[in-house]
């Protein structure tokens, strides 16, 4: 009962007489099989993050910038009022100034 090595493994790489591994057909087959169809589902899966990622540091982008935008805005108002308040406190002591040297 000596049966080749290779008979409770049909797709088991055989040798050739060059040393070198030999792969059957069908073991090729599914091979290639396997490693396109990782290969196509690691690139979908790569594709569907990156596009919802974009999508929400995008959205999140846009509304860093307009509460940015929006606190600039805010902060010169401030800086603005608080100009107006000092020149009118400058002016009306000029005129209390220049009426008390009148009397």
């Amino acid at each position: 009962m000596n049966k080749p090595k290779g008979y409770f493994f049909p797709l088991r790489p055989g040798s050739r007489k060059s040393g070198r591994l030999r792969l059957s057909s069908k073991l090729r087959s599914i091979q290639l099989i396997i490693t396109l169809t990782f290969m196509a589902v690691t690139a979908a899966v790569a594709v569907i993050v990156s596009v919802l990622l974009y999508g929400k540091f995008a959205n999140t982008a846009e509304e860093n910038a307009n509460l940015n935008m929006q606190q600039i805005i805010e902060q010169v108002n401030y800086n603005l009022e608080l100009y107006v308040k000092g020149m009118g406190s400058i002016c009306d002591r000029r005129e209390a100034d220049y009426l008390y040297a009148l009397h």
